[in-house]
């Protein structure tokens, strides 16, 4: 009888306990660091470029960089997978607006965001404005 009476307090209590409505995120873990605060788009720091579609550029330059006809000078920057919400920070570099192609991201960015080389990424773009020369007045 003692038994029963505790496990019917224990569900009570169990179903009584507020719900935070979050899920638990079994794969965290699993998460390529480019998921970390640190490399998403500050709402301060980052100025919008545009969405852009990206195929995998050639592998004789090293590191994470994006060449997009929307960047009109070498920066630092962030790209944001629109499908997956993952975002690194990356070298954003021009590219001839003549050029009837789509922008061309590295394979290590590829890697760092988890896109497999075979599907067609769909960027947003954004600029480091930290970076660049301040007006004088």
């Amino acid at each position: 009888m003692r038994v029963k009476i505790v496990a019917i307090c224990l569900l009570i209590s169990a179903c009584a306990a507020p719900q935070t409505g979050a899920r638990l995120d079994d794969n965290a873990a699993d998460r390529p660091p480019s998921t970390l605060a640190s490399e998403r788009p500050s709402p301060v720091a980052g100025r919008f470029l545009a969405s852009i579609r990206a195929t995998p550029g050639p592998t004789t330059r090293a590191g994470r960089w994006v060449q997009s006809p929307v960047v009109s000078q070498d920066g630092q920057g962030w790209a944001m997978d629109s499908e997956t919400g993952r975002s690194i920070r990356l070298l954003l570099l021009p590219q001839d607006a003549d050029d009837d192609t789509s922008s061309l991201i590295s394979v290590e960015a590829m890697a760092a965001l988890g896109v497999h080389s075979a599907r067609l990424v769909v960027l947003d773009l954004y600029r480091d404005t930290r970076a660049l020369p301040q007006p004088t007045e």
